[in-house]
């Protein structure tokens, strides 16, 4: 009878021999069956280590090995200082900044090599090219943004200054505003004058004209820039008559003249009011008469019964004038600081005017740099443009009639307007197919404006390179 010690050692001694056989074919031999797979692993793993070291010291005799910059068509960035290149006719040309680059190449993808001062140690350096001021980012075509555009002044109170800020919003309009109803708001632009806006439009009104909507308001404050962003309508003055003062025919007691003004009673209505001209009474608005009798130094009307209005003579010429309020009321009246006013451009050629009692926070915040810069334009662009970060606009400028220019532009968040002259422009900048957004001229000229980014522009040489960081 075997052991369980014995059968083990005799189960091993099968095993081994099987396992021998298997993997090196000779069931007897005595050296272990890996042994020589082994060997052969570590003696592969010493020559690799050769190589490679042989390589390390080949880098550090001869640096700078690397060509794969020099394919056509290749963005070259030097790893230590981030100085973008060019390669052309032999030479590495520093590119101003991003945008250009992509002009110069063509390309809205163009691939982007990071190479060594080292590999480049040696190559002859061309001149700078490339358009100066032009963006150093672009947003990409998802982060466009759209309508509406917003065009806000708001009043605020520090201990510097006093002063309405303009600012326009890019695709975005503020909650917590007031639509302005029939009542308008009325405002006042240094150097510029008196408006009422109402209904989407600013009416003027000349300093010598008598105001009917004013008697009980003050005019709110705003920059300019403000007015530039809201349509104009007609102005509040009093219609020209022709012969105004002659003779005219015999209405009521037969003492009016040519441009009287004259209130009938209507029963259970507002009063009518007219205008009697040389062929009879024409029909007007009360504020139209309002400012008739401003012009004649007259306060009141005169009364005419129903009846003496159907027997006078009808003018067939109507003196309602379109686009004012036809009944005057007491406009909007906003706090002297902390307000703000609004009006947004939705498309359509339609704008919105939204008062607040409390401006956003967004509108009050002054950017750095943003007072200087709208102080030398006199007040004529936009003090802050609000862009989202990495975002921006593609827009086509219109007329106030809507159609448009011809006239493309980018908006960075740099809160800056590049004109984009041409297809292949568009397309090198990365938005071929984007339909860019129609926006009215008059709010395009509140965004700042910088270089024209145009293709042959970028590839023209310049006297110095600005570092990267230096492209606002």
């Amino acid at each position: 009878m075997r052991s369980r010690r014995e059968q083990i050692r005799a189960y091993r001694f099968v095993t081994r021999r099987i396992v021998t056989a298997l993997l090196g074919g000779d069931p007897d031999s005595t050296d272990p069956p890996m042994r020589r797979a082994g060997l052969t692993t570590f003696a592969s793993a010493m020559i690799g280590a050769l190589v490679l070291a042989g390589f390390g010291v080949y880098g550090l005799v001869r640096p700078g090995g690397n060509t794969s910059w020099r394919q056509r068509g290749t963005l070259i960035v030097e790893k230590d200082t981030g100085t973008r290149f060019v390669y052309d006719k032999g030479a590495l040309h520093p590119v101003l900044n991003y945008a250009s680059a992509r002009l110069i190449l063509k390309a809205a993808d163009p691939p982007v090599v990071t190479v060594s001062a080292d590999s480049l140690a040696g190559v002859p350096r061309g001149r700078p090219a490339g358009i100066r001021d032009a963006p150093d980012t672009l947003p990409t075509p998802d982060r466009l943004t759209g309508l509406p555009w917003s065009v806000c002044s708001a009043t605020r109170s520090d201990a510097v200054r006093h002063d309405p800020m303009v600012s326009v919003a890019l695709g975005h309009s503020f909650s917590g505003g007031a639509a302005l109803t029939d009542r308008g708001v009325l405002v006042k632009a240094a150097g510029v004058g008196t408006y009422l806006l109402w209904h989407g439009t600013r009416l003027r009104i000349p300093s010598s004209s008598f105001n009917p909507f004013v008697s009980d308001t003050s005019p709110t404050d705003v920059a300019p820039a403000m007015l530039n962003a809201v349509p104009a309508g007609p102005d509040l003055v009093a219609p020209k008559i022709d012969g105004e003062g002659g003779a005219a025919p015999k209405v009521g007691d037969g003492t009016g003249r040519i441009g009287s003004v004259y209130k009938v009673p209507s029963a259970g209505a507002a009063d009518m009011y007219f205008v009697l001209l040389a062929d009879g009474l024409a029909r007007t608005s009360q504020t139209v008469a309002f400012l008739l009798l401003n012009a004649q130094n007259q306060t009141d009307p005169q009364s005419l019964s129903l009846v003496e209005y159907k027997e006078a003579k009808h003018s067939k010429r109507n003196l309602q004038v379109h686009g004012i309020p036809s009944v005057p009321r007491t406009p909007a009246n906003l706090p002297d600081t902390g307000s703000a006013l609004c009006a947004s451009y939705r498309g359509g050629g339609h704008t919105t005017i939204e008062v607040y009692g409390s401006a956003p926070a967004a509108l009050t915040t002054r950017p750095d740099g943003a007072d200087d810069r709208t102080d030398e334009l006199g007040g004529l662009t936009a003090g802050a443009v609000l862009v989202p970060g990495g975002g921006g606009a593609l827009v086509r400028a219109t007329t106030s009639a809507g159609v448009p220019t011809g006239t493309t532009y980018l908006v960075t968040d740099q809160g800056i307007r590049y004109g984009v002259p041409s297809k292949d422009a568009r397309t090198a900048l990365g938005y071929e197919g984007v339909t860019p957004t129609s926006v009215p001229q008059d709010l395009l000229d509140l965004v700042p404006s910088g270089p024209s980014l145009d293709p042959k522009a970028a590839t023209n040489y310049v006297s110095a390179a600005p570092s990267p960081s230096s492209t606002k």
